[in-house]
């Protein structure tokens, strides 16, 4: 076996014959070193049950030649799969992990370690946004971007999506920690957001091994990780019953601060940010109050008029003398108001204009 590739061997023998269900505050010393990850395997059952080891972990742990040679064996299909392992003592093992002792003891990954240099903000929410929701989240995962963030998320249905989605249009790398193994992805139609985070420089992190689909307890396992290596979260909406409470819960637990978006007062899906900000979470009101509490400033777009057609250049020219509704721009442009909502909409999607309070827009 390669030297370099003696650590993650035996860390791969440590995961397959000692894992715990992990809570908010539960502690477990990160193994460091090849000796102490051996150790496990030299205890005695006494040793073992005083530790609170289970009977079937025990079993694993007492009998190191089994638990080695299927350690080997899954090394091997790690590399038949073109995945990478990144443990403490890697150079791209992420620092946040370091100063964590819930933290995996090793990680699969899939395409640019570099990412995790970056600057790191995790954006969460729930899988099923409203359209309040999703335009926040667009919004402010592409500020945070255009401020030099690198997006982590969940690769989940709903605002995780987004947010990958976001960074992408940004033209910045994002990185996916999944709930599966990776090469079992889910959600299965995600597929092909996964190959465009890679195309774009992103990475893929999983803390499961090769040939494991996700499984009731693995979100809340996964939530963790997206909470230690992001700088700070963002929930941008979550239900009071959310997993991405759990993610702002360790983020806590870790003194990481945690920013929440308010949304409107009656809606379900506001009421667990509403919870966060009520209990000391910062208030995320707008992008750009959101940045400057970061200490970012965000990257200009690029933009061009040369391709826009009549309406749009007469839409710029009428929002040039100052901010307004679409309405107003209906009536002085003498077009049907859906023809108009659906320019603005472009003219956003390349910078030239910007929504402001209420249904006001104006130019960039």
């Amino acid at each position: 076996m390669k030297p370099e590739l003696a650590l993650p061997y035996l860390r791969l023998a440590w995961c397959l014959g000692f894992s715990t269900s992990l809570s908010p505050d539960s502690h477990h010393p990160i193994l460091s070193h090849e000796e102490e990850v051996k150790s496990w395997f030299a205890r005695s059952p006494e040793e073992l049950k005083a530790e609170g080891i289970s009977p079937a972990i025990r079993k694993r742990l007492l009998d190191p030649v089994r638990g080695q040679e299927a350690a080997k064996a899954m090394l091997q299909e790690t590399q038949r799969l073109g995945q990478d392992l990144l443990w403490p003592g890697h150079p791209h093992w992420p620092e946040e992990l370091l100063e964590q002792p819930d933290a995996p003891p090793i990680l699969w990954s899939l395409g640019n370690p570099s990412a995790l240099k970056e600057v790191l903000f995790t954006v969460v929410g729930t899988r099923q946004p409203s359209p309040y929701g999703t335009q926040a989240g667009k919004e402010f995962s592409e500020a945070l971007a255009l401020g030099g963030c690198a997006i982590v998320s969940g690769l989940a249905r709903g605002i995780d999506s987004l947010a990958h989605r976001s960074a992408l249009k940004a033209k910045s790398p994002t990185i996916a920690v999944l709930g599966s193994s990776l090469d079992k992805l889910y959600p299965p139609e995600n597929r092909s957001l996964a190959s465009k985070i890679l195309d774009q420089g992103g990475l893929i992190l999983s803390e499961y091994p090769p040939r494991l689909p996700a499984f009731k307890s693995s979100f809340p396992r996964r939530n963790r990780i997206l909470a230690f290596l992001g700088a700070g979260v963002l929930v941008v909406e979550a239900a009071l019953r959310s997993g991405t409470l759990i993610t702002a819960e360790w983020a806590a637990t870790r003194g990481k601060p945690v920013w929440a978006i308010p949304g409107p007062y009656g809606s379900p899906s506001s009421q667990g940010c509403h919870k966060l900000i009520r209990e000391g979470s910062y208030l995320a009101d707008k992008p750009a109050s959101l940045l400057e509490d970061l200490g970012l400033e965000p990257r200009i777009p690029s933009r061009s008029e040369g391709s826009l057609n009549a309406l749009e250049l007469q839409i710029l020219a009428q929002l040039q003398a100052g901010p307004n509704p679409p309405e107003a721009l209906s009536t002085a442009t003498r077009t049907e108001i859906q023809r108009v909502l659906a320019s603005l909409a472009i003219l956003q999607s390349k910078g030239l204009i910007e929504r402001i309070e209420g249904s006001l827009y104006r130019r960039s």
